[in-house]
């Protein structure tokens, strides 16, 4: 009886050890396989901190190349213009009314055009040399080749927080393209079903990529033609006011550069000496004599889109040190 309890109880300890045994053998595995699902990060546009997909979801529109291609997107301004965010306007390139020519910028959601942040793969982007008007501060979406752009990440809320005051309306972070092996040619044509202000552009991107170097450089050619009001019928003419007259407050005298004035044939005899005409300028009623009012119509010499034309090169190496270092340089 004695001898078989001892059997017994020898039995049950090494049962015992067994299952200890098993269960801490299976432990690691059990560990390395939360490791691994914990590793699976993204880093998103607008937060400082990597974080899991199912933490939260940021309020992040993203444009993909291949989208812009399947929509005729030509500028990183086309696909601006087309979000709901963008409620406060825009200037494009045709914009002639302030000293920012052939520029473009974004406004979301009315704040201005200096509290929307542009980033370039993250970092920010230099200014533009004169801001709008002259007092506000923008970044010129058009200096961007988008040949080298793999896609739009647009943070459509304040994210002032993070990146300060001029984020406040948002955040557009543009992704170039990486690894780049080979060369890319593009050639786009638009033009108007009237005529005028045709656009042309050509873009040559190139790049070579070894196992921890990456070489690439883009050249980038754009060119718009001009388009007047004149040739255009629901432009041709200034809105005449209920006297007849042109709602620009106008002149029977054209004032030349060379600082003579003269006067528009098709207006009645001003009713004073028309000595000046010829002379420097000087200042003649634009009253006629029968006390008619004739202005003149500026739509034959204003533009609806200037000519402009841009001219880029530019060029990137990337130089892995380590996975967690690497060297990065942009010229141009």
């Amino acid at each position: 009886m004695k001898n078989s309890y001892n059997k017994i109880g020898v039995a049950v300890k090494h049962a015992l050890i067994l299952g200890a045994g098993l269960s801490l053998a299976t432990t690691p595995l059990s560990a390395a396989e939360d490791d691994g699902a914990r590793e699976e990060r993204v880093v998103i546009t607008g937060s400082r901190i990597k974080r899991v997909d199912a933490e939260g979801v940021s309020p992040v529109v993203s444009i993909t190349r291949e989208e812009m291609d399947r929509q005729g997107l030509a500028t990183v301004q086309d696909v601006i213009d087309g979000l709901t965010q963008n409620a406060g306007g825009s200037i494009d390139q045709s914009f002639t009314f302030g000293f920012t020519p052939a520029a473009s910028s974004v406004n979301l959601r009315g704040f201005g055009f200096g509290r929307t942040l542009t980033l370039l793969d993250g970092r920010r982007m230099p200014i533009y040399p004169v801001g709008i008007s002259g007092t506000t501060n923008f970044v010129d979406l058009s200096s961007i080749p988008t040949a080298m752009i793999e896609r739009i990440d647009i943070l459509t809320d304040g994210a002032s927080a993070i990146y300060g005051s001029d984020a406040v309306s948002g955040v557009i972070n543009i992704i170039t393209r990486k690894d780049i092996n080979g060369s890319d040619l593009t050639l786009r044509r638009s033009v108007t079903a009237d005529g005028g202000a045709d656009t042309s552009r050509f873009q040559f991107l190139s790049g070579v990529t070894t196992d921890k170097t990456t070489v690439d450089f883009i050249v980038d050619y754009w060119k718009q033609g001009a388009l007047y009001a004149r040739d255009r019928d629901y432009a041709g003419s200034d809105v005449a006011n209920a006297r007849g007259a042109y709602s620009i407050g106008g002149s029977s005298f054209l004032g030349l550069d060379t600082g003579t004035i003269y006067q528009d044939p098709n207006c009645g005899t001003p009713n004073d000496a028309l000595g000046g005409l010829g002379q420097p300028d000087q200042v003649i009623p634009i009253f006629s004599a029968n006390d008619t009012w004739c202005g003149f119509d500026r739509t034959a010499y204003r533009m609806l889109f200037s000519p402009s034309e841009q001219k880029s090169a530019t060029g990137r190496v990337t130089y892995e040190i380590n996975p967690d270092l690497s060297f990065f340089g942009r010229v141009g």
